[in-house]
């Protein structure tokens, strides 16, 4: 597939090689694009954001070579990084209660509700004070890819990050997120702590994303004019999207920066807010 140069401007004002040595990298890999969030090792200091976007595929190979492409464009050498933390945001995933997961039965599981091929390998994520586990499934060749780009590579899925991010918010009975990037966006909705959905979903125009989150918010018995709706990725207040959504959700607000973390001044509150389930995850 050939895209040319679609690659977003990338938010930080300097050259990412200049200064990853050393430091900790969190990457968001979506199918449309990718996020990258450096921070000092300890995660407690983001020191600086990057984002791409291509046009949208599940195909592997072009994920590898969009990545590729960005780090070369940018000049990274991603094994100078001190390790780098995957969130990938693939669509064969599911989410159970840690009661009916068992060591060697991941596979068995998603496969109950996913098509897996034979080059996929099913992987878990363990929830902090949340008795979830996530399953989720990558091809070989785009784990050891990744895991190969740093000897300290580690890797889950993004609705371990979004659950980092429900933690470090508060809501009233119920707690929905929202992220979004340019055609994507990934829905997490708690209740009193607990969570009850998580999915995510492709869309073309914002309409669409706007039917899907009614249609969640109505199978979970939510009534849209009652529930505030926190908003993150590329959706900012006032914006075309940020105004449709207000039309028909009772209160829509910006998702929080998380707290206990500090960033570099050349950062703006709109930036952290971007990648805030990344800065969570640190």
């Amino acid at each position: 597939m050939e895209t040319g140069n679609n690659f977003a401007q990338a938010y930080s004002r300097n050259n990412i090689a200049e200064g990853i040595k050393g430091l900790k990298l969190t990457i968001n890999l979506r199918y449309d694009g990718l996020a990258i969030v450096v921070s000092d090792p300890s995660g407690k200091g983001v020191l600086d954001i990057f984002q791409a976007s291509w046009l949208a595929s599940k195909e592997d190979a072009y994920l590898i070579e969009q990545t590729q492409k960005f780090f070369d464009q940018h000049h990274i050498l991603p094994q100078k990084a001190a390790g780098i933390h995957w969130l990938f945001s693939v669509s064969k995933c599911s989410l159970i209660p840690d009661i009916f997961h068992q060591q060697g039965q991941g596979h068995e599981l998603l496969s109950q509700t996913s098509r897996l091929e034979e080059n996929e390998t099913v992987y878990s994520d363990f929830w902090k004070l949340k008795d979830i586990v996530g399953l989720y499934a990558l091809s070989q060749k785009l784990h050891d890819w990744a895991i190969a780009q740093n000897e300290k590579s580690t890797i889950a899925h993004s609705s371990f990050a979004l659950n980092n991010l429900s933690m470090n918010t508060t809501g009233d009975d119920f707690n929905c997120l929202i992220m979004v990037s340019d055609n994507f966006a990934e829905l997490f909705i708690t209740k009193k702590g607990k969570m009850i959905f998580y999915n995510q979903f492709p869309f073309d125009v914002h309409e669409d994303l706007l039917y899907y989150l009614l249609f969640a918010l109505e199978q979970n018995r939510i009534l849209a004019p009652e529930v505030e709706l926190k908003v993150g990725g590329a959706i900012t207040k006032g914006s075309e999207l940020y105004n449709l959504l207000s039309t028909y959700i009772g209160k829509v607000t910006e998702v929080p920066v998380p707290i206990g973390k500090t960033s570099a001044p050349q950062l703006s509150r709109n930036q952290l807010r971007q990648v805030a389930h990344l800065i969570a995850s640190l």
